[in-house]
């Protein structure tokens, strides 16, 4: 969850728009994209309804995506375990 609450306050910043400038860094890029991926839910509540949720629905969505990784790490850990004992 730390991990998670960095990202959004990466993204959230002013930091985490693409700069104008053409020479960016693919590193760079590659970090913003793949914080859109992670924080899933906020980028579906963006383009629904055009701002940024808040008061006790920020905290539900950032609790559901929390949830939702730790669900997929999980089962990632389930399946290597399973295929480890074949």
């Amino acid at each position: 969850m730390p991990v998670l609450l960095g990202l959004y306050v990466f993204l959230a910043s002013d930091c985490g728009e693409l700069p104008d400038d053409p020479t960016v860094s693919l590193s760079l890029v590659a970090f913003i994209y793949f914080g859109a991926l992670v924080l899933w839910p906020f980028f579906v509540h963006g383009l629904a309804f055009h701002q940024a949720p808040h008061g006790i629905l920020w905290l539900a969505m950032f609790a559901v995506t929390a949830l939702f990784w730790g669900f997929i790490i999980e089962w990632l850990f389930l399946v290597k375990t399973r295929l480890w004992q074949r």
